[in-house]
Formats: C-alpha cells, structure tokens, sequence
C-alpha cells in the first residue's frame, strides 16, 4: 500500500473504532473518547514495509529515535519485538527483513500510535465525510 491508502484505511479503521467505542458507552466528552481509541487495537501497522524495515535497522543499529515521535518509537520497539518473534518461529529463513517486515506490518497493531488531537481531527474529518454520504444517499 501507498503512504495515502495507508492513511485513508487507517483513518477508516480508526473511526470504525470511535464507533465501537460510542456503542459501548462511557465517554462523556470527545477528549476522553478520543483518548481512548488511540489505545484501542488496529487492525494492522500502518506503516509502509519499508520504512518500519527501515525504523528496525536502526534500532538493530543501535541508532537512537529520539528524532521521532513518541508514537513512532512505541511502533518501532513493537515491530522490532514482532520481527525477532518472527526470526525465531522461521529458523533459517532467507528472507530480508524487508520482506519480513511486509508479513510484520500486516499482522494486528496493538493501538493506532497516534496523539489524542490526531485522532480527534481525524474522527472529525471522517465523521464529515460519512454524513456528505448519507446526505447524497438521501437526495436519491
């Protein structure tokens, strides 16, 4: 996937979160209910093969990500964590780690690795979106 697919499916799975979460009640104010689906689990990394290839080079290095966000050094360790699980269920595996790491990066994320006012600009816009839908569907 492209860096923009990337970014719409996981604007879309987030918000299909944020309706889960709603469903279930519990979060009186926006804040609280965007906090929370940023620890919810994802469906997948959404990273590109590459760069997570990349952000676990580093971290094999020894280069430090004290450069990057938060977010992105949790997803790092995570996927270094998940790539040497992988190594050690496939023994003997030719595979590159980039190649490793397009299996890694497919598997469930165990949250989205993004700030609350990410998400909240995020449910916001996808929200948006959702009722320009509905509100062709009426017009037919």
């Amino acid at each position: 996937m492209k860096n923009t697919e990337l970014k719409r499916a996981r604007d879309r799975a987030l918000y299909q979160a944020f309706k889960r979460l709603l469903a279930q009640g519990g979060y009186p104010t926006m804040r609280q209910a965007a906090s929370a689906v940023c620890k919810c689990p994802a469906p997948r990394f959404f990273i590109e093969p590459e760069k997570a290839s990349l952000l676990v080079g580093c971290i094999i290095n020894g280069v430090s990500l004290d450069d990057r966000n938060m977010g992105t050094r949790r997803m790092a360790h995570q996927l270094h964590a998940l790539y040497l699980q992988w190594l050690e269920e496939n023994p003997g595996s030719r595979m590159s780690r980039e190649r490793i790491m397009e299996v890694v990066v497919e598997m469930p994320a165990p949250e989205f690795y993004i700030g609350a006012q990410s998400a909240r600009k995020i449910i916001y816009r996808e929200r948006k979106k959702a009722r320009a839908r509905w509100d062709r569907w009426r017009e037919i």
